[in-house]
């Protein structure tokens, strides 16, 4: 096998697909229900990668009823346009066709709800390429990766220390670390660098093509 670890796991938003589009429209709408008009990006930006519930309450100081009321709003919208507003990171595919023909088990562990999680990736017709699929369930609000992490372990029944976790954000690398697993952060997504290391991540991909040479090392040659 060429590569270095038996099981890779992967995060969804910032990883393996480019969902900026669909999340910024959907929190845009959620606000505006509320009568708060953010024309931001930047600011928007925040809220791909964490909980909804985490990022209302960081940005807009909201009530938890007005959270509650804003990610309905947020998934009326998401789950009919949001959603496919999205895409695939170049070279993504090609990444994942080339680890499962290596044998490697792969899985992805991500905070968006499961049933969103798994219709991403059906309308990108990869969910065949994944051995376990984690997310949450609609009405959880917690930030802490490292549950998904374990129950993605246990479903392809691989040791922490033969896995990786690839991510954009500190959850993924804070879950990696709490669960002994190793990590790397990848800069094509929406965390900074700065933000991967204070984290710990293990390694930085700046592109996919990196994410394949960190992953896949003899593949290159």
């Amino acid at each position: 096998m060429s590569c270095r670890y038996a099981a890779v796991l992967f995060d969804l938003d910032g990883t393996i697909t480019d969902s900026q589009e669909g999340i910024i429209k959907c929190v845009q709408f959620a606000l505006q229900s509320l009568g708060i008009e953010e024309k931001d990006v930047s600011r928007l930006k925040s809220f791909i990668g964490p909980p909804l519930w985490d990022t209302f309450q960081l940005l807009y100081h909201l009530s938890d009823q007005k959270i509650d009321e804003a990610v309905d709003k947020y998934r009326q919208r998401f789950r009919v346009t949001g959603i496919y507003e999205n895409r695939l990171y170049d070279g993504i595919q090609p990444l994942l066709e080339h680890l499962k023909k290596q044998g490697v088990k792969l899985a992805i562990a991500s905070t968006k709800p499961l049933v969103f999680v798994e219709e991403v990736l059906r309308y990108f017709g990869i969910a065949p390429l994944f051995d376990a699929v984690c997310g949450t369930a609609l009405d959880k609000a917690d930030s802490d990766k490292s549950p998904l992490i374990r129950d993605a372990l246990f479903k392809l029944n691989v040791p922490a220390d033969r896995a990786v976790m690839i991510g954009d954000r500190r959850y993924d690398m804070e879950g990696a670390c709490s669960v002994g697993v190793p990590s790397i952060g990848v800069l094509y997504g929406y965390g900074s660098k700065d933000e991967l290391l204070l984290a710990g991540a293990g390694q930085l991909a700046q592109s996919v093509t990196e994410l394949k040479e960190l992953l896949c090392p003899c593949a290159s040659r």
